[in-house]
């Protein structure tokens, strides 16, 4: 559905009007984001779950700020979410992520 704004205006109903369904899909896309960045993380660098579990996340920080932070005025975030994790925005890693906090 699109906004009644007329050809110019071509965002979703849900965005133009400011709705609470717009929070709710940035949210989840944000959720989405953060648990894609996180397992792309852990897999470039081993030290960060165990330095996790030691409340210490300086290893993470270092790697957003590696490819997360540093690029942000770069890119526009479906690029720079692929540039940092190797692949477009994907729904998997945040099932995985959901599956293994609570199925697992």
């Amino acid at each position: 559905v699109l906004a009644q704004g007329g050809a110019e205006d071509q965002r979703p109903a849900f965005e133009a009007q400011g709705s609470k369904e717009a929070a709710q899909v940035q949210h989840a896309l944000g959720a989405m984001a953060a648990a894609q960045m996180f397992q792309a993380a852990t897999a470039a660098d081993d030290a960060i779950r165990p330095a996790i579990a030691n409340g210490d996340f300086k290893p993470l920080y270092a790697w957003l700020g590696t490819h997360v932070h540093g690029q942000g005025c770069r890119y526009e975030t479906p690029e720079l979410i692929a540039r940092a994790t190797g692949r477009p925005l994907s729904v998997q890693p945040f099932l995985s992520h959901l599956e293994s906090r609570y199925l697992g």
